[in-house]
């Protein structure tokens, strides 16, 4: 499998005088949280203002990272891996040593 990459999206409020608008797609950057924070802190927001928009988990810009897939085989192989890692964290160690696990 190929190494798993990262990219920051980058959103913004289509409505910057009310706020009341949707999140619409800005940009997408390569794995470096500082430009992309310095990026979006430079923007205005709802009626110009100026704020931290990187230190929020909702506001008139908001990033988040997400993994680039190269292709439907990779992102199946991960979702079953976190399939196997639920089951896995439901099982007791009685029943982990039973099946040979531990």
């Amino acid at each position: 499998m190929d190494v798993i990459k990262y990219v920051w999206v980058v959103k913004k409020n289509a409505d910057m005088v009310e706020g009341r608008g949707a999140m619409i797609f800005d940009s997408v950057w390569v794995d470096d949280r500082e430009k992309v924070a310095e990026y979006i802190d430079s923007q205005p927001g709802y009626m110009g203002t100026r704020e931290k928009f990187s230190e929020q988990k909702h506001g008139a810009w908001t990033m988040e990272r997400v993994v680039l897939y190269y292709d439907s085989k990779q992102r199946t192989e991960e979702q079953l891996e976190q399939v196997r890692e639920q089951a896995l964290a439901k099982l007791s160690n009685t029943e982990k040593i039973a099946l040979g696990l531990i």
